[in-house]
């Protein structure tokens, strides 16, 4: 996974850059119930009204009641700040931080996750999930298992980057009995209709088995593999006259069997018409459409090696249209073109910008000193300037215009040269 960044360091990155703002302190000498000691400020040539109607925020304080205390004067042989609050009642220092914010009337717990959650909204990460018909969290995305219901099984969604194959999550399947599975919910279709059956997994202990259900739990289809590699695998099936519903059962085979699993999806063959996931709910969001591609089989049947994807962009206008009508119950849409219903016999997908604040539609926002996120530092606290600087133009005059300047200067691409070609000038004269 990229590297995640928590609120606290994000705090500190943000008043580094924006010393006017306040600054940080990872440690200090000594905290009592009517002051704090910061040698940093043990200064004789300071007032003793310097830091007076200041901020004290002390975020690690066992107590939210002593998270915010207003300075008063300082004893400049010291480095002792008075506060003017109730005593404190957390007095053990440990290992905990200390923070000065220089605007009284700005209160660092409220304003800065505020801000920070502003701009992960601005700040953009590519996606790409499946196009599906059905089931719900057939991309696997949900950071809870609710939508597969488990048998002889343990579930859990991982993220270590080794167990997913792309994306954010996968789900882990590990039996506690024989034949144990994970069930999606049921996927409505025309009767007697067909549809294709997509999943990527690997077998990291013992065989696992991608298996295709009608309603009412009869087997339609399977598919069989034991390998450790991560798969991809499609099988077309056909419900019959009477059936409406299909289902996918994500199997292993023995006890403590180890299934992982990824996307997992179904396509109504003769349905061209996809309703997109809520959240992707305008139209910059949606960078493309792509056909998958595999070129290297697997050693089973129906499988091929999930690493040989190749991903062919397809033609809006020419392929699919891509619709939004935020009137209706389901308001963005995908329609593939009449010259290409062909494509709904393969593997297709979405790409996709998501905000931060919100990877492939889960929520990721911060409020708690150890939530993190993914989002690039360096653009996050050219984007938190930026807003800052807007929110609080009166008390920080010219922020906004250094937030932007930033992120332009942020957002170019770094690029390494590559090495010159050696320049030939022929056989030196004798």
């Amino acid at each position: 996974m990229a590297t995640a960044t928590s609120l606290q360091n994000i705090r500190r990155q943000f008043l580094d850059e924006n010393p006017a703002v306040g600054r940080w302190f990872d440690d200090y000498a000594a905290v009592v119930a009517g002051s704090v000691t910061v040698l940093f400020y043990a200064d004789t040539n300071l007032p003793v009204e310097h830091l007076k109607g200041k901020i004290i925020y002390r975020p690690d304080a066992a107590n939210a009641s002593d998270f915010i205390r207003i300075a008063g004067n300082l004893t400049v042989a010291s480095g002792l700040i008075a506060h003017t609050g109730a005593s404190y009642t957390d007095v053990t220092l440990g290992t905990e931080s200390l923070e000065i914010w220089n605007k009284r009337h700005i209160d660092p717990t409220d304003a800065f996750v505020r801000v920070a959650n502003d701009a992960l909204e601005y700040l953009f990460v590519e996606c790409m999930i499946p196009l599906y018909h059905g089931p719900t969290d057939a991309a696997m995305e949900l950071a809870s298992t609710t939508n597969w219901t488990g048998a002889n099984s343990t579930l859990a969604k991982q993220t270590t980057a080794a167990e997913v194959f792309q994306g954010l999550r996968s789900l882990s399947v590990t039996l506690t009995a024989a034949s144990g599975y994970a069930e999606s919910g049921l996927v409505n279709m025309g009767q007697g209709e067909a549809g294709m059956s997509f999943a990527i997994a690997k077998a990291d202990t013992g065989t696992g088995i991608f298996r295709i259900l009608d309603g009412s739990g009869n087997t339609i289809e399977s598919v069989s593999f034991t390998q450790e590699h991560w798969l991809f695998m499609k099988k077309q099936f056909t419900l019959d006259a009477t059936d409406e519903q299909a289902r996918l059962r994500l199997l292993g085979t023995d006890n403590s069997d180890q299934i992982d699993w990824g996307p997992a999806w179904i396509v109504r063959q003769r349905e061209p018409y996809f309703s997109l996931p809520s959240w992707l709910d305008e139209r910059f969001k949606l960078k493309g459409v792509a056909r998958a591609k595999f070129s290297q089989p697997g050693r089973e049947s129906d499988t091929w090696l999930a690493g040989s994807m190749e991903l062919e962009r397809l033609e809006e206008g020419v392929h699919y249209t891509y619709g939004v009508r935020q009137a209706d119950a389901n308001p963005n849409m995908i329609f593939i073109e009449p010259g290409a219903r062909y494509l709904l016999e393969e593997p297709l997908f979405l790409i996709v910008d998501a905000p931060y604040s919100a990877p492939y539609g889960v929520a990721s926002l911060l409020s708690a000193e150890s939530d993190t996120t993914t989002a690039p530092l360096h653009l996050l606290i050219a984007k938190i300037t930026e807003l800052w600087g807007s929110s609080y133009a009166a008390d920080f005059p010219g922020m906004r215009e250094k937030g932007k300047d930033l992120l332009a200067q942020r957002l170019h691409p770094r690029v390494t040269a590559l090495p010159k070609r050696p320049r030939w000038g022929g056989v030196p004269k004798m």
